[in-house]
């Protein structure tokens, strides 16, 4: 465990004491602390873009539908 990584099975994790346990997670997350918070920015950008998208397909379909309603005459 000296160079930070874990291989510790559920029986392992579960016999350490909660101190251990939460060090352990503590130093996982600081690990992995800058690659999580750039997928959670990236996540939040989609979303974004994922509604952007929506509406302008809503808004195209929309038209579509009223120039349908038009041309079919009802």
């Amino acid at each position: 465990m000296s160079n930070g990584e874990y291989e510790i099975t559920e029986e392992t994790f579960k016999a350490m004491k909660v101190e251990e346990r939460q060090w352990m997670m503590f130093t996982t997350f600081n690990k992995y602390r800058d690659h999580t918070n750039k997928r959670i920015v990236k996540l939040e950008k989609r979303k974004k873009v994922d509604t952007a998208v929506a509406g302008i397909g809503g808004f195209v379909g929309g038209i579509v539908a009223v120039i349908m309603k038009k041309i079919i005459g009802q």
